[in-house]
């Protein structure tokens, strides 16, 4: 089995052909190096990239005569120094759980791929699952035709020379969690290290010596300073807003494109299998459109000479050429844009022996790739003001021997040969323009005029003038000066320290009516029975859609509905939410006889996607337990067992030993030798 982190490649190749990989490192994350290529991948350091290269060998050549070149690892930046400690930010929303997958193969000699196994045969059967286990029944899996089935008897050619002798290549991957013995399961458990190395035989070496060893998983970080724990004292005065952290860098997401083409250089190329291949990764969902944007590999053999004339074989089957045909629906009824071709929630699949693509939606087998959208979260409190962003200054023309600074207050622009630049950092420039201190910035334009109508410009005021936006006789309107908005009328006024200022003969309307009056609320908007200063005090009717009882607050019970509704409630030791055929409770409560101390519930019918119950996670302690038991568990009525059970055994050292394991209420408890 081989479980795929990232990408997985599976190459296709004729009786004496071999795939082969090499492995370089460069500066440069865009431009693949020209030299430094071996069979190992070498050790990067932190301003150096990790590239791949691979290619078929045809036999008798030693290596490919064209390479497929891509960059499989990210530059490792230099660890900068620790920070001070910052103060504890809001708490987010809970995030979807993520869910793993992972990429199952197998092969069988027969269409419907039973029986099948590990050996590559004339059929493929894949699966893609959220377990780490194969599949164990051959329906899991999509089965593709490999090889062609066996053609129409051909004329009697004439005798060709004797060729090499040809032999399938194979590439073995075993994990290591130390880099000196296997990982579980014979090594196949992914670690910390991978090993790899191919030679002429299906069955994988169990010699850990035989692997070529990388290690792919990075070193534990530092552990963190332990903050002090403080008594709980009286509210304190708001606090001043620390410094703002550094942007940390951002994400992002990549897409690879597939186009194929008659010609070598890909021109012209479509969406139907042809004699070249095209790829691109983009950080785009839209496919790059020029044929130079992709990568070009010959995936039919040109025409090779004619040999002499064969001895007559048998006479074979009619073979014929297997398709798998994709397209995209987002709500599994129609297609995506572009016939099909544009990714959407849903994907469907089919394989026959015609290459170009069915446009009849029923003739794809569909399934749903993309989740539901979770409930919404609750809104998070409110966070400090930011700090203000840098304003641009513009310099004129550059010039030598000048002070030009790209801070938190001002980013400089200038002008150099008509074109306008700005600062990347800050520097006093030399005798000759440096491009590389500076950004072209031909966007920006300097205006001077009565009337200004622009979209998405910076209005930049750096003198102690205002400005005011409101009538041509600036009877009524707003003016912005020293960092405040004031109205020259009512006097409501936006302070420089992000206060509202409301004069006592103001007022503010809400709707048309007035809501706040003389430094008052305006008590016909207040609709409620009884209002104390301190507190409010309802034990009947409503509040935002709940109904308010004496000893409790929401809708809804502990009885689980079975229409389309959603519901909460609240107890003084008990909260509850309510969905079709859901239900969450927490706090002590009973039904039918039963005392629990919590309930989740999810039954509803969905045999196309996944319900799930409760995920935790819990890490980046020096231990990290996401559940303690003190108790049995039960699980579909039934309790679990206390168990000694004895497995295994094998001769090591002279002896013979056995492996016992203890399970205590259906949990293994403990596993010796």
């Amino acid at each position: 089995m081989i479980v795929a982190r990232g990408q997985i490649t599976i190459s296709v190749t004729k009786d004496g052909q071999y795939p082969a990989q090499e492995f370089a490192k460069s500066t440069s994350g865009t431009v693949a190096p020209t030299s430094g290529w071996s069979k190992t991948p070498p050790a990067c350091g932190t301003n150096e990239y990790l590239w791949m290269r691979t290619g078929i060998v045809i036999p008798p050549a030693t290596s490919p005569v064209s390479w497929t070149t891509v960059r499989i690892g990210a530059i490792d930046g230099a660890t900068g120094a620790k920070g001070d400690k910052g103060e504890t930010g809001p708490t987010g929303s809970q995030g979807i759980p993520g869910t793993s997958q992972y990429f199952h193969v197998k092969y069988s000699a027969n269409a419907n791929g039973n029986p099948m196994s590990d050996t590559p045969n004339t059929y493929i059967g894949t699966a893609v699952t959220t377990s780490a286990a194969a599949p164990t029944a051959n329906t899991s899996y999509k089965w593709v035709q490999l090889k062609g089935s066996q053609g129409i008897k051909g004329d009697q050619g004439i005798a060709g020379p004797t060729g090499a002798d040809g032999r399938t290549s194979y590439l073995h991957i075993k994990y290591s969690d130390n880099g000196t013995t296997f990982t579980a399961n014979g090594g196949e458990t992914p670690g910390a290290y991978i090993g790899q190395y191919t030679d002429f035989t299906a069955a994988d070496s169990n010699t850990f010596s035989a692997y070529t060893w990388t290690k792919v998983k990075g070193d534990k970080g530092d552990k963190g300073d332990k903050g002090d724990t403080g008594a709980t004292g009286a509210k304190g005065d708001k606090g001043e807003t620390g410094p703002t952290g550094s942007q940390g860098i951002p994400g992002t997401s990549q897409y690879f494109h597939v186009k194929y083409s008659a010609n070598a250089n890909g021109n012209p190329m479509s969406d139907t299998p042809n004699t070249y291949i095209g790829t691109a990764v983009t950080t785009s969902a839209t496919a790059p459109t020029a044929n130079t944007s992709y990568k070009w590999v010959q995936l039919k053999g040109s025409q090779g000479i004619k040999g002499d004339q064969g001895i007559a074989g048998p006479t074979g089957a009619d073979g014929k050429t297997s398709y798998l045909h994709i397209k995209y629906s987002d709500n599994g009824t129609t297609f995506t844009a572009n016939g099909g071709e544009t990714p959407g929630a849903y994907i469907g699949q089919y394989t026959d022996f015609t290459a170009a693509d069915s446009n009849t939606f029923s003739a794809y087998t569909w399934t749903k790739v993309k989740g539901d959208k979770g409930d919404k979260g609750d809104k998070g409190d409110t966070g400090a003001t930011g700090l203000p962003g840098a304003l641009i200054r513009p310099r004129g023309e550059w010039k030598a021997n000048t002070n030009y600074v790209n801070n938190t207050q001002y980013r400089d622009t200038v002008i150099y040969n008509g074109n306008t630049y700005s600062c990347r950092t800050d520097h006093t420039s030399g005798s000759s323009f440096d491009v590389t201190k500076w950004t072209l910035f031909n966007e920006f334009i300097n205006v001077a005029t009565h009337l200004l109508v622009a979209q998405n410009a910076t209005i930049d005021i750096l003198g102690t003038s205002g400005l005011f936006i409101g009538n041509q006789a600036k009877t009524q309107g707003w003016l912005m000066t020293g960092g405040s908005i004031k109205h020259n009328v009512t006097g409501l006024e936006l302070t420089a320290d992000g206060k509202l200022s409301l004069p006592k003969t103001g007022a503010i309307l809400v709707g048309g009516k007035t809501f706040i009056s003389d430094g008052k609320i305006v008590a016909d908007f207040i609709d409620v029975n009884k209002l104390v200063v301190k507190r409010i005090e309802a034990v009947d009717g409503t509040i935002g859609g709940f109904k308010i009882s004496a000893n409790s607050i929401g809708t809804g019970s502990t009885s689980i509905p079975t229409i389309d509704k959603k519901e909460m409630f609240l107890y003084d030791d008990m909260i509850g939410f309510n969905s079709k055929n859901r239900q969450v409770i927490v706090g002590p409560f009973s039904t039918m006889g039963v005392d629990y101390l919590g309930r989740f519930y999810d039954h509803r019918s969905r045999p196309y996607d996944i319900n799930r119950g409760v995920s935790i996670s819990v890490t980046g302690g020096r231990d990290n337990i996401a559940l303690a038991i003190d108790g049995g568990i039960v699980v579909d009525g039934k309790r679990g067992i206390d168990e000694y059970i004895e497995i295994a055994q094998v001769w090591y050292n002279g002896s013979t030993r056995t492996k016992v394991l203890q399970f205590k209420n259906g949990i293994l408890w403990s596993a010796t030798w």
